[in-house]
Order: structure tokens, then C-alpha cells, then sequence
């Protein structure tokens, strides 16, 4: 375990928007592409005790107590590297601002300290720099330029941390630079992306600009179930099982189709037009055939037939039926009858062992007959999931999913790396994976290519990306598409330039603007037991919001 004590100097003499929380913030997820479980603390002061006030001992064994230089800033005795009581490691980082630009060192005059040499930023650098941050991104860059002199970067998107990369590409393109070289010196020289990453944003970017700079008049809907048949190892989505929260599911649906009649009658009035829905969870199709058939029902009369009717229908109508222990041929011929064009099949995995290992209480079989069934139905698209980096797969395990996958012929694909959410099953529990997490980290980069690799020899091509926090080799999630069948909603989610007003429990509803580019965001109550306890209230202020942002 190693701990880096951060100290600012001189950044309180200048007018700035420099955020100390949000960079820390950030230095923390960047420590941890170079050390896994690094933490990052801020040192208050030069003169105080760090490491949390406990003895510290340089490389030569010396007690460095209180201050642990041992004396003043020139009879520095203690190491820029030492250990506490515990045996963590100490790291001491110095960033100065000054007015030409800032300067990053590991601070301290011991042994191995001249092995590492200061980084100097400039601000005259910053002249092409669109961000709203420039002072925090040249303090990550100056950290990331120093960590690479002791450690090893694993990563190739550098010092981006956020969830939408492709997004600085489009953001660009609206700033006048269409030059392909210029994009890419940009994400070199302002965040340090590798080629193959600015390759692969530039790539998914194509593919979304069509759709991103059009229809912005147009909205989207996102309804959310959160019901599943059991709990998967990796999820953190709002995931009730039924076996606890069943009894919960008749007030739940009541609850929300409440919500679908109140804020249908409110955008019908006001205009709106909706062109896209998505049902997603948890798992909708989980709900049995009365119920589902019943919020099918719900969300046709109430919200697809009368705002669709201006677009002349729905461009796209997607339901995540992502467990095949929970299709069934009236669900999915219920579907068809209401109009929806995309289903989700999700395998995650092809092997057997890895599915009872994750909680899937299925095999493969039933996951190719899943997919036979719906085919039979004629949905436009179908997508599957995998995931790469469950525990206890090798690259063998990977390369048979994905071939098993290819050879369905889903229309989308997309592939997640997996991520240790402190909502799920396997962060609770993951002592009893640890083993096989770091099996996974150490060779999911080439499980995540071999699966790239698969699906290109069969024409997929890359059109949304997302990250997320805690992936194992700090990878993305990319979704794959055969010619002609890009996923609408995604690239909408992900691009912030459509509005969404979303429905039901841990939902999120963003109305994006065309004056300023600026997205504002209301959730709903995250907790079933909330969302129906405080429908009246939650559908209340939704209408609120919505009438202040029109």
C-alpha cells in the first residue's frame, strides 16, 4: 500500500476556479494507474506531522518525528520516501504555482530523490486548451508526468478520469478544429492519450456525429425496472432480486405508471416530441407476462402513441431482456405487437463455470435458444453484452465467448471491462475473489483485444464508448455495431446533447440545451421502498423542473 502526501504551494495568490477537493479527487484515481490501492491526502501543513501524526522511518531506518524533516527546509534528513507504523509507504509530492506556470517534484533530499527530475509546466502551453479547468488539468498532467518516472502507467487514456472521452472529440469539432492531426496532438499535449485510444475515440466520434447534430428538438425516455431474477456478482444497477423485493412489484408498477400518465399528459401538452425509449433495469423482461405486458400497455397509450405521433413514430424502441431465464415467447411476441426494434441479450459470458461463479442461474444453451427465439420474432436489432475480466476467466474462456457470440450474429455488441462497483456483490465480498480479480487485471488488456479482434474480422465497428470508475486495467466499455444499426439512445446518453426525461426508481432525467451546450440533471428516489412511498411528491417536483427549464 502506498500513500501520497499532496502539498500546494502558491495557489492561493492567484484568482483562480482551482477546486482543491475536485483535483484530489482525481490525483486519487490517477495514483491508482500507477499503484493499485494508492491513496492521496492533501499535507495542510509544511511544518506539520503526516501519515496520519505517526513515526515515520526513512530508507536508512531513521526516526523522523512530528516534522518529518527532521529540522528545517534545508537540514531535510528524512527520505521523500518512508514508511509508517503500519509498513504503508509515504510519498511526498510538491506542487508550486508561480506566475509562469506550475512545477511538480517529489519533495524531499534523501537518498534515490535526484533519481526523478521536476516537471515544469507553462501556462503559455494552455493558449489552444478548451476545458473549463486549466489549472487542475496541468496539475494531473505534472503529477502523471512524475509518477511515470518511478512506476509504470496502466493506462492509455492518460490523465482523462471522466466517463464520456469521445466527448472532448466532438467538443473540438464545435470549437472549428476538424483537422485530424490537430485532434490528436490536442489529446496528446492537454491529456496524454496514446495513439491507439485517440485512434479508437476518433473512430466511435464518426460514428456519433451524424446523430449528435440532429434532432435536438427531439427527446428520448428512459424507463427503469428494477427487478431481477438474482443478483449478479458484478452489478451495481438499481437490482432488486425477486426473491426479496418481489412482494414489492405490484406497488412499484402502480407507483410508476402513475408517473408515465402525470408526465405524458404534461409533455403532450407542452409539446414534446419523443422519438426514442428505452425500458432498461434491472431486468424488465423479469416481470411475469401479466405484468409486463401490462407496463407495455401502460407506455404505449400513455407516452409512444401520443408523442411519437409528430415524428411519425419511434425511430428506436429498445427493452433490455438481458437474462434468458426470463425470456419467454409471449413476452417477446408482447414486444413485437408494441412496436419495439431493439432487444438486449445478454450473455456477459459463454462459459458455464464463470455463469454459476457470477450468480446466472443458467448455462450457455439457454442463451442461444434466447437468441433463436427472438430472431424468429424479426426484431430490427439485437445486441449482446460480454464482459471480460470476470473472475476466474483466462483469455481462452474470453475467445470462446466471443466466438460463440459472433456466430449469433447480434446486430450490437458491446464489450465492458469489468468494473468493481462498492455497490456490488463482488467489492462486498472480495476477499473470497481476490485471487481471481488479479488473474483477470494482470491479463484483461489482452482478453479485451482478443474479443475486439473476434468481432472486426466480422465487420463490427466501434460507434459509443464509455469508462467508468474501478475497471480492471483501466480500460472502456465499447459498443459494436454492424453497418446501419447504431443504437440511437446510446450515443444520445453518452453524446449530453438530447434531452432524456426518465421514469421510475434510480432513474435520471437530463434536459440538454441549445442556447449554452450546459445539461441539468434530476434523479429520481434510488430505493424501491423510496420511489413508492414518495411517488406523489417525486412526480411533483419532476413537473416543476421541467416547467422551470422549458
Amino acid at each position: 500500500m502506498i500513500r501520497i502526501s499532496v502539498y500546494f504551494e502558491g495557489f492561493d495568490g492567484f484568482e483562480t476556479n482551482f477546486d482543491r477537493n475536485s483535483c484530489l479527487q482525481d490525483l486519487r484515481v490517477l495514483a491508482g494507474l500507477f499503484v493499485w490501492g494508492a491513496e492521496v491526502e492533501e499535507e495542510m501543513d509544511r511544518r506539520g506531522q503526516t501519515c496520519e501524526d505517526e513515526e515515520v522511518t526513512n530508507r536508512r531506518g531513521q526516526t523522523c518525528n512530528g516534522d518529518r524533516r527532521g529540522g528545517d527546509r534545508r537540514g531535510q534528513t528524512c527520505m521523500d520516501v518512508l514508511k509508517d507504523r503500519r509498513g504503508q509507504t509515504c510519498i511526498f509530492v510538491c506542487f508550486k504555482r508561480d506566475a509562469d506556470g506550475i512545477e511538480a517534484c517529489f519533495d524531499g533530499e534523501g537518498e534515490g530523490a535526484e533519481d526523478y527530475s521536476a516537471v515544469r509546466l507553462k501556462f503559455s502551453e494552455l493558449i489552444d486548451f478548451i476545458g473549463k479547468n486549466p489549472i487542475k488539468n496541468m496539475v494531473k498532467l505534472a503529477f502523471f508526468d512524475l509518477m511515470k518516472q518511478r512506476y509504470e502507467a496502466k493506462t492509455g487514456w492518460g490523465i482523462l478520469t471522466g466517463i464520456r472521452p469521445v466527448k472532448i472529440v466532438h467538443d473540438l469539432i464545435d470549437s472549428g478544429v476538424e483537422d485530424t492531426i490537430h485532434i490528436r496532438d490536442y489529446l496528446k499535449k492537454h491529456y496524454r492519450v496514446s495513439d491507439e485510444k485517440i485512434q479508437l475515440a476518433m473512430k466511435v466520434a464518426s460514428h456519433e456525429v451524424d446523430i449528435l447534430e440532429q434532432d435536438h428538438e427531439r427527446m428520448s425516455l428512459y424507463l427503469c425496472i428494477p427487478f431481477c431474477v438474482s443478483r449478479c456478482l458484478y452489478c451495481s444497477f438499481p437490482s432488486n432480486p425477486l426473491k426479496q423485493k418481489g412482494h414489492l412489484v405490484p406497488a412499484y408498477l402502480e407507483a410508476m405508471v402513475g408517473e408515465i400518465v402525470t408526465i405524458g399528459k404534461f409533455l403532450l401538452e407542452h409539446g414534446y416530441v419523443v422519438d426514442c425509449v428505452y425500458i432498461g433495469g434491472g431486468t424488465p423482461t423479469s416481470l411475469n407476462e401479466t405484468e409486463f405486458e401490462s407496463l407495455l400497455d401502460a407506455v404505449d397509450r400513455h407516452l409512444v402513441k401520443p408523442l411519437s405521433f409528430v415524428a411519425g413514430g419511434l425511430r428506436e424502441y429498445t427493452v433490455e431482456a438481458g437474462r434468458p431465464d426470463t425470456i419467454t415467447e409471449k413476452k417477446l411476441r408482447d414486444m413485437k405487437r408494441y412496436g419495439v426494434s431493439r432487444v438486449c441479450i445478454n450473455p456477459q459470458t459463454m462459459t458455464d463455470a464463470t455463469l454459476r461463479r457470477i450468480g446466472r442461474d443458467h448455462d450457455s444453451s439457454a442463451i442461444i435458444e434466447a437468441f433463436k427465439l427472438a430472431r424468429g420474432f424479426g426484431f430490427d436489432v439485437i445486441n449482446a453484452d460480454l464482459i471480460v475480466g470476470l473472475p476466474g476467466e483466462t483469455i481462452e474462456d474470453v475467445a470462446h465467448t466471443a466466438e460463440v457470440i459472433r456466430s449469433l450474429k447480434p446486430e450490437n455488441i458491446t464489450v465492458h471491462t469489468l468494473a468493481v462497483k462498492r455497490a456490488s456483490r463482488l467489492n462486498e465480498d472480495r476477499g473470497a475473489y481476490e485471487q481471481g480479480l488479479a488473474a483477470s487485471a494482470f491479463e484483461v488488456d489482452q482478453m479485451y483485444e482478443t474479443a475486439l479482434g473476434t468481432f472486426a474480422e466480422a465487420g463490427y465497428e466501434p460507434y459509443y464508448l464509455y469508462r467508468q470508475k474501478n475497471m480492471v486495467g483501466n480500460l472502456e466499455n465499447v459498443g459494436l455495431t454492424l453497418p446501419d444499426h447504431k443504437c440511437l439512445y446510446n450515443i444520445r446518453m453518452m453524446g449530453d446533447r438530447h434531452s432524456i426525461v426518465a421514469i421510475g426508481a434510480g432513474s435520471v432525467s437530463k434536459l440538454a440545451s441549445d442556447l449554452d451546450g450546459s445539461v441539468e440533471r434530476l434523479a429520481n428516489a434510488k430505493g424501491v421502498e423510496d420511489y413508492i412511498g414518495r411517488i406523489d411528491a417525486l412526480i411533483e417536483q419532476k413537473i416543476e423542473w421541467l416547467t422551470r427549464l422549458r
